[in-house]
């Protein structure tokens, strides 16, 4: 069945459908198992891509991160140093 021809299926067995699921007594039948084709060469791609970009943003961030690190150390040793 493919998902257009499901209204038609639907409005021909959807009386029997509904007792039977208001009863409790539905069970659905097995889907028909189907291989989806995969691009290998589009996946590996794709994967490359998200590998490059993921590496890239957890450098930038890393960086970021250590130097508001850096200036806070910094801060907090000026402010040390004027109290005593």
């Amino acid at each position: 069945m493919t998902v257009g021809g499901i209204t038609d299926c639907l409005k021909q067995h959807w009386p029997v459908i509904r007792e039977q699921l208001l009863s409790g007594t539905y069970e659905p039948k097995p889907v028909r198992r189907v291989e989806i084709p995969i691009y290998c060469s589009l996946l590996s791609v794709c994967l490359a891509v998200s590998q490059v970009l993921t590496g890239t943003i957890s450098g930038v961030v890393t960086d970021a991160t250590q130097a508001v690190v850096r200036n806070l150390e910094v801060v907090h040793q000026n402010n040390s140093n004027g109290m005593q």
